[in-house]
Protein backbone atom coordinates (compact mmCIF):
# COMPACT_ATOMS: atom_id res chain seq x y z
CA UNK A 1 0.00 0.00 0.00
CA UNK A 2 1.25 3.38 -0.77
CA UNK A 3 1.06 6.55 1.51
CA UNK A 4 0.91 10.04 0.45
CA UNK A 5 4.13 10.72 1.83
CA UNK A 6 5.80 9.83 -1.41
CA UNK A 7 3.19 12.02 -3.24
CA UNK A 8 3.86 14.98 -1.01
CA UNK A 9 7.02 15.72 -0.03
CA UNK A 10 6.48 19.46 0.13
CA UNK A 11 4.31 18.78 3.24
CA UNK A 12 7.23 16.92 5.14
CA UNK A 13 9.00 20.42 5.33
CA UNK A 14 8.15 23.39 7.30
CA UNK A 15 6.93 26.69 5.10
CA UNK A 16 9.41 29.16 4.52
CA UNK A 17 8.99 32.89 6.00
CA UNK A 18 8.25 33.65 2.55
CA UNK A 19 5.73 30.84 1.64
CA UNK A 20 3.71 31.83 4.64
CA UNK A 21 3.60 35.68 3.95
CA UNK A 22 2.66 34.89 0.43
CA UNK A 23 0.12 33.02 1.85
CA UNK A 24 -0.99 35.87 3.98
CA UNK A 25 -0.92 38.38 1.16
CA UNK A 26 -3.73 36.28 -0.21
CA UNK A 27 -5.91 35.47 2.31
CA UNK A 28 -6.01 39.51 2.78
CA UNK A 29 -6.98 39.98 -1.20
CA UNK A 30 -9.54 37.46 -0.47
CA UNK A 31 -11.26 39.24 2.26
CA UNK A 32 -10.58 42.50 0.65
CA UNK A 33 -12.69 41.37 -2.36
CA UNK A 34 -15.45 40.08 -0.49
CA UNK A 35 -15.75 42.92 1.59
CA UNK A 36 -15.86 45.17 -1.92
CA UNK A 37 -18.67 42.87 -2.93
CA UNK A 38 -20.40 43.17 0.46
CA UNK A 39 -20.01 47.04 0.42
CA UNK A 40 -20.92 47.47 -3.36
CA UNK A 41 -24.46 45.55 -2.53
CA UNK A 42 -24.95 47.63 0.57
CA UNK A 43 -24.90 50.81 -1.82
CA UNK A 44 -26.41 49.76 -4.19
CA UNK A 45 -29.64 48.29 -1.92
CA UNK A 46 -29.52 52.25 0.42
CA UNK A 47 -29.57 53.65 -3.37
CA UNK A 48 -32.91 51.45 -4.01
CA UNK A 49 -34.08 51.85 -0.39
CA UNK A 50 -34.00 56.12 -1.16
CA UNK A 51 -35.59 56.04 -4.24
CA UNK A 52 -38.55 54.05 -2.56
CA UNK A 53 -38.86 56.38 -0.01
CA UNK A 54 -38.53 59.35 -1.78
CA UNK A 55 -41.66 57.83 -4.16
CA UNK A 56 -43.54 57.05 -1.25
CA UNK A 57 -42.93 60.13 0.59
CA UNK A 58 -43.71 62.15 -2.76
CA UNK A 59 -47.03 60.04 -2.84
CA UNK A 60 -47.66 60.99 0.98
CA UNK A 61 -47.34 64.50 -0.04
CA UNK A 62 -49.96 64.23 -2.82
CA UNK A 63 -52.02 63.35 -0.43
CA UNK A 64 -51.58 65.73 2.26
CA UNK A 65 -52.44 68.26 -0.10
CA UNK A 66 -55.61 67.14 -1.16
CA UNK A 67 -56.85 66.24 1.98
CA UNK A 68 -55.84 70.04 3.04
CA UNK A 69 -56.62 72.06 -0.02
CA UNK A 70 -59.71 70.57 -1.71
CA UNK A 71 -63.02 71.39 -0.40
CA UNK A 72 -65.03 68.44 -1.12
CA UNK A 73 -64.08 65.73 0.87
CA UNK A 74 -65.73 62.80 -0.65
CA UNK A 75 -63.40 63.41 -3.56
CA UNK A 76 -60.41 64.03 -1.37
CA UNK A 77 -60.80 60.80 0.17
CA UNK A 78 -61.61 59.08 -2.80
CA UNK A 79 -58.32 60.65 -4.11
CA UNK A 80 -56.04 59.23 -1.47
CA UNK A 81 -58.14 55.70 -1.38
CA UNK A 82 -56.52 55.87 -4.86
CA UNK A 83 -52.85 56.76 -4.20
CA UNK A 84 -53.15 54.49 -1.50
CA UNK A 85 -54.45 51.44 -3.61
CA UNK A 86 -51.77 52.65 -6.65
CA UNK A 87 -48.87 52.91 -4.06
CA UNK A 88 -49.50 49.97 -2.03
CA UNK A 89 -46.94 47.65 -4.30
CA UNK A 90 -44.32 50.30 -3.27
CA UNK A 91 -45.36 50.22 0.05
CA UNK A 92 -44.97 46.23 0.13
CA UNK A 93 -41.22 45.98 -1.67
CA UNK A 94 -40.22 49.02 0.89
CA UNK A 95 -41.42 46.94 3.22
CA UNK A 96 -40.01 43.54 2.35
CA UNK A 97 -36.78 45.36 1.29
CA UNK A 98 -36.64 46.75 4.92
CA UNK A 99 -36.97 43.39 6.23
CA UNK A 100 -34.54 41.72 4.46
CA UNK A 101 -31.97 44.64 5.23
CA UNK A 102 -32.50 43.61 8.71
CA UNK A 103 -31.77 40.35 8.24
CA UNK A 104 -28.78 41.07 6.49
CA UNK A 105 -27.35 42.64 9.35
CA UNK A 106 -28.67 41.03 12.65
CA UNK A 107 -26.60 37.60 12.00
CA UNK A 108 -23.51 38.12 13.76
CA UNK A 109 -20.50 37.76 11.48
CA UNK A 110 -16.86 37.21 12.02
CA UNK A 111 -13.66 39.58 11.64
CA UNK A 112 -9.97 38.72 12.29
CA UNK A 113 -11.81 35.88 14.44
CA UNK A 114 -13.36 38.08 16.95
CA UNK A 115 -17.03 38.06 17.10
CA UNK A 116 -18.89 41.32 15.68
CA UNK A 117 -22.41 41.97 16.73
CA UNK A 118 -24.77 43.80 15.00
CA UNK A 119 -27.99 45.60 15.85
CA UNK A 120 -31.07 47.44 14.12
CA UNK A 121 -32.87 50.20 15.19
CA UNK A 122 -35.62 51.48 12.95
CA UNK A 123 -37.22 54.80 13.28
CA UNK A 124 -39.24 57.10 11.05
CA UNK A 125 -35.99 58.05 9.15
CA UNK A 126 -34.86 55.03 8.05
CA UNK A 127 -32.74 51.72 9.66
CA UNK A 128 -30.12 52.35 11.39
CA UNK A 129 -27.75 49.53 11.45
CA UNK A 130 -25.28 49.57 14.71
CA UNK A 131 -21.84 47.38 14.25
CA UNK A 132 -20.00 46.69 17.68
CA UNK A 133 -16.69 45.45 15.87
CA UNK A 134 -13.20 44.25 17.49
CA UNK A 135 -12.43 47.77 18.69
CA UNK A 136 -15.62 48.14 20.36
CA UNK A 137 -16.50 51.20 18.34
CA UNK A 138 -19.75 51.54 16.79
CA UNK A 139 -19.72 51.70 13.59
CA UNK A 140 -23.41 53.27 12.29
CA UNK A 141 -24.69 52.76 8.35
CA UNK A 142 -28.02 53.87 7.19
CA UNK A 143 -30.18 51.69 4.62
CA UNK A 144 -32.41 54.18 3.64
Amino acid sequence: MRTLKGFLPSHEEDATEEELLQLQGERVNIEGDHKNEHLKSEAKAEKEMKRLRELLSIIDDAARVAQQHDLELERARRFIAALEDISSPYEELYNQKSRSCKQLYITPSFNNSALRKTGCLVTGFGIFIIDLGFTALARFAVCL
